[in-house]
């Protein structure tokens, strides 16, 4: 509850977008890239497998980003997340170690997951498709309404 819903009515209070994403930052560029996507796209199972594979952790499920003079910065919690089966679509933690998370990083790159293991379908998004894509993505638009 506390990282649903409390962590990002928090963020939101202190500025900047928060999205509905994972994140990953890339060791040789030192720039993150957000996956974004609904609920069971498959955000912590690509953050998982691209963290095996040598990528370091930023966020999983919520990505706050603030405006910086060289752009977008990201950050969130690193430390694991939650990653489902589909066999019977439970979802169980899954840790990172330490050394394999950081806890903020300039953003380079944001991509949008439209459904489970879809990669078939990948194109670029440009001018208003981008923000519109990025907007329909902010994480739980509504919980500060509500409050």
């Amino acid at each position: 509850m506390l990282v649903a819903s409390g962590l990002p009515m928090a963020l939101w209070s202190r500025g900047g977008l928060l999205l509905h994403a994972s994140a990953v930052l890339s060791p040789d560029s030192g720039t993150a890239i957000a996956i974004a996507g609904p609920s069971g796209a498959g955000k912590s199972l690509v953050l998982h497998r691209l963290v095996h594979d040598g990528m370091l952790s930023l966020a999983d499920d919520s990505l706050w980003l603030r405006a910086t003079q060289a752009g977008f910065s990201g950050s969130g919690l690193p430390g694991g997340g939650y990653v489902g089966s589909s066999a019977d679509r439970s979802r169980q933690f899954v840790g990172f170690d330490a050394e394999q998370c950081r806890d903020a990083a300039p953003l380079g790159a944001v991509v949008f997951l439209t459904a489970p293991a879809d990669s078939s379908s990948l194109r670029p998004l440009h001018g208003q498709a981008a923000m519109a894509a990025v907007l329909r993505h902010r994480h739980r638009q509504t919980a500060m309404r509500l409050l």
